[in-house]
């Protein structure tokens, strides 16, 4: 199978469903994958982000030989929102190595906190980077410092995984804030 083919012929889910069970735990899939959403063009890597947040939920473990180079990708400018939101959601599931936990969490908390981002990047930055303070529960001060504000005007995708993750993050910031005499 072609994979750039296949990606640029059809956009459905039931097309990712498809090229997910084809790259299934592969590793060598994985990487054509990953080599077609750095090469483009812009279409091409669009596609590509899409079946990689799909692989990414099936296969996470997929994603760890590739993810200093995707964190990397992450912040180049106009970067399409897919590859942002896409990103997010496979670090929801992706175990991070310890040497990328903190680049992830700063490109988690750039998604979370800038207006323009759409809803569905800023709920799984969101997830992913709770997911990242439960490793490191001193960062769970500085997601909330950065959440908190967003709340008021956020919209109700937001709203309603705050309410899941706020209660996970002022415990994990109980947990290291220092004991008053």
């Amino acid at each position: 199978m072609n994979l750039q083919d296949e990606l640029l012929r059809e956009h459905s889910r039931q097309q990712y469903q498809l090229l997910t069970a084809y790259i299934g735990a592969d590793e060598t899939r994985f990487a054509e994958l990953m080599r077609l959403l750095f090469a483009g063009p812009r279409r091409l890597t669009q596609m590509a982000a899409g079946l990689l947040g799909h692989c990414a939920e099936a296969e996470a473990a997929l994603l760890m030989p590739h993810l200093g180079a995707l964190l990397q990708f992450c912040q180049q400018p106009n970067l399409p929102d897919a590859v942002l939101r896409n990103t997010m959601r496979a670090l929801q599931f992706a175990p991070v190595p310890p040497g990328l936990q903190a680049q992830a969490f700063d490109v988690c908390l750039r998604a979370l906190s800038h207006q323009a981002t759409p809803v569905a990047t800023q709920t799984f930055a969101l997830t992913a980077a709770t997911r990242l303070c439960e490793q490191h529960p001193a960062l769970a001060q500085e997601l909330l410092h950065a959440l908190e504000p967003l709340l008021p005007q956020a919209r109700a995708a937001l709203r309603s995984r705050a309410q899941k993750e706020l209660p996970k993050l002022r415990r994990l910031r109980l947990a290291t804030a220092p004991y008053e005499v």
